[in-house]
C-alpha cells in the first residue's frame, strides 16, 4: 500500500509525556467507535538515534492512515541516552509503562498479577499491539523498556495479537560505526572531527571497561535482548517478527541483521525479512513506500491470524471448564 508522507497535522496530535516519550490518541470519532478488529489498537514506535521529530512524524502519519483507530506511543532516542546512568535510562521509559497500564496491556505497578476482574477483551475489541523499532537506537530504547517491565516480574499474560518490526537493526558495526552515527549530522568539519575523537574515546573506553568487568558490550547485550521470546510481556516465540534492511546500508552491515534473524529462526521464532537492494539506513520507506508498508501490513495480518487462534483457544478453555 503506497502511503503519502507529506505535511500533516500529526505533530500537533501528540502529547509529550516525558523527554523521550510522546502519545497520540485516536480522534474523537475513533475513540467512541469499536474500530476495526483487524487493526492494532496500539502502535509503539521507537525512533532511531538522533531522529528529528518531523522525520518520525512521517511514520506516525503513515500509521495513522493505515490504522486510524490505533493509539500511538512515540519513543525518541537522543544521543545523550548512551551517557545516562542505567537508572536514568529506565526512568525515561516509565511514561511508556504507565500508558501500557492505563490501556490494560500490563497490570498496575502496585500489583504484579493480572486482575481476574479485568477481561481479556474490552468493549473496543481485542487488545493488540504492533512494535516498530528503528536502528540500534530504537532497539536500545526498546530493550530498556524490556528491562523496566521485566523488573516488575509480571506473570504470563493472556496472549494477544502482536508483532515486532526491526528496521535496519540490530548490528554491531564497531567503534567506527558508532563514530559515524554520532557525528554524521554535524556539517561543520571544525566541530565534527573533534567530536569524532571524543566519541571514539567514549566508546573505546566503554568497550575496554566491559572487557575488564567481564560484561557484554552494549551491542551484544542488545542483540541478545531483542532475540528473547518474551522481549515484552505479551510476546512469545509465536510473535511474528519482521526484519527490514538493505544490502547498501552504510551503518549496519546487512549480514549482521541477517544473522540475528537466522538466530531467531533457530529458536523457533516466526521470522520474516524484507531485504532492499539499494536503500540507505532507515530509508527503505522513502525508497519504495508501497513495498515497505505492504510488508508492515503483511506481518500485522499474520499477527491478526495468531490473535484469532488465541481467541479461539480462550473460548474453548472457557467452554470446557
Amino acid at each position: 500500500m503506497a502511503l503519502s508522507t507529506g505535511p500533516s497535522q500529526s505533530e500537533n496530535q501528540f502529547t509529550e509525556l516525558g523527554s523521550d516519550v510522546l502519545l497520540r490518541t485516536p480522534g474523537a470519532s475513533s475513540s467512541t467507535s469499536p474500530g476495526n478488529p483487524k487493526h492494532p489498537r496500539l502502535v509503539l514506535i521507537f525512533g532511531w538515534m538522533g531522529a528529528q521529530l518531523p522525520h518520525l512524524h512521517k511514520y506516525s502519519q503513515a500509521y495513522s492512515k493505515l490504522y486510524p483507530d490505533a493509539t500511538q506511543v512515540l519513543v525518541r532516542c537522543e544521543r545523550s541516552v548512551f551517557s545516562r546512568t542505567e537508572v536514568a535510562k529506565q526512568e525515561s521509559m516509565i511514561p511508556v509503562a504507565e500508558v501500557l497500564e492505563d490501556l490494560g496491556y500490563i497490570p498496575s505497578s502496585v500489583r504484579t498479577k493480572p486482575d481476574p476482574a479485568t477481561p481479556d477483551v474490552d468493549e473496543a475489541g481485542n487488545r493488540s499491539v504492533l512494535v516498530h523499532a528503528f536502528s540500534n537506537g530504537g532497539g536500545y530504547q526498546l530493550s530498556t523498556l524490556s528491562r523496566v517491565l521485566a523488573k516488575r516480574k509480571i506473570e504470563r499474560l493472556s496472549p494477544i495479537a502482536n508483532a515486532l518490526i526491526l528496521d535496519s537493526c540490530p548490528g554491531s558495526g564497531g567503534v567506527s560505526t558508532s563514530v559515524t552515527a554520532f557525528t554524521s549530522h554535524i556539517r561543520n568539519p571544525f566541530i565534527r572531527y573533534p567530536s569524532a575523537i571524543l566519541v571514539w574515546l567514549f566508546f573505546s573506553s566503554s568497550h575496554l571497561l566491559a572487557i575488564i568487568l567481564r560484561r557484554k558490550p552494549w551491542v551484544d547485550a542488545l542483540k541478545e535482548t531483542l532475540n528473547k521470546p518474551d522481549l515484552l510481556p505479551w510476546m512469545d516465540k509465536n510473535t511474528p517478527r519482521l526484519y527490514i534492511y538493505s544490502k547498501t546500508d552504510h551503518l549496519i552491515p546487512w549480514k549482521q541483521i541477517e544473522a540475528h534473524a537466522k538466530e531467531g529462526e533457530e529458536k523457533g521464532f516466526d521470522v520474516r525479512s524484507e531485504v532492499f537492494e539499494k536503500s540507505d539506513h532507515v530509508a527503505h520507506a522513502r525508497t519504495d513506500p508501497k513495498r515497505y508498508w505492504g510488508a508492515v501490513e503483511d506481518v500485522w495480518n499474520a499477527a491478526v491470524k495468531l490473535g484469532d487462534i488465541y481467541k479461539a483457544q480462550r473460548f474453548l478453555d472457557i467452554f470446557w471448564i
